[in-house]
């Protein structure tokens, strides 16, 4: 009796299936294809995706090298200079366009070093505050903000460069490469604006935090002679 219940439940399920599919048969049909041209669609753009970024990463690369040719010459302003300059500028500047990804902050990163270079600080500025925003989970972040200290000295803008120099070492909780370089900028700038007391404070940080650092050294013989 229980055998003829059970054949006669899998006969209505079997039933039930099979009149589901008849009615619906082309929409099953319709979506099934649907969603396999959406994978299709979805692997092929993730696989440009992951080709466009090789091939950016290789480019950026590449652009790095050239700078670091640029940079190396004795006189930017030659004509050769300036047009490997120029050249530089907009390939780094195409490559910029893509988000956040690496090689798009490297050109940010990349198009305020050649600006500072130049002299143009305002641009070199603004170039280090988009990497700073692009990058700003990455090492770029610190790189970044110590730029921006040294672009505002080179603006006058004293204020400023403290602000930025602090930031370094906060952002990081001190452990930025550039950690002990900021920290001896605060103390300096503090000194410049006669302020012993807290130059004073931030030398003997950065000799504590730092004891094996060549500015720790530094900011041992700034703390004898204040």
């Amino acid at each position: 009796m229980a055998e003829k219940k059970e054949i006669s439940f899998q006969y209505k399920v079997e039933n039930t299936l099979a009149s589901f599919w008849n009615k619906n048969r082309n929409i099953l049909l319709i979506t099934g294809i649907a969603l396999i041209a959406i994978l299709v669609i979805v692997i092929i753009s993730l696989q440009v995706s992951s080709n466009r970024n090789e091939a950016n990463m290789g480019k950026v690369d590449q652009l790095s090298e050239q700078y670091a040719s640029w940079v190396a010459l004795e006189d930017i302003t030659t004509s050769e200079a300036v047009e490997l300059a120029a050249t530089l500028k907009t390939d780094l500047l195409q490559l910029a366009k893509n988000n956040s990804s690496y090689p798009s902050v490297k050109a940010h990163y990349l198009l305020g070093l050649i600006a500072f270079k130049e002299g143009s600080f305002d641009e070199a500025k603004t170039q280090f505050l988009i990497t700073l925003d692009k990058g700003r989970k990455s090492y770029f972040a610190s790189l970044s903000l110590f730029n921006l200290a040294v672009t505002s000295e080179q603006m006058n803008d004293t204020s400023g460069a403290l602000d930025y120099y602090k930031q370094v070492y906060d952002l990081s909780n001190g452990e930025a490469a550039q950690s002990a370089k900021a920290l001896f900028n605060v103390g300096r700038i503090h000194e410049e604006n006669s302020d012993i007391d807290l130059a004073k404070a931030v030398f003997q940080q950065l000799s504590d935090e730092y004891p094996a650092s060549e500015y720790a050294k530094l900011a041992k013989s700034k703390l004898v002679l204040l």
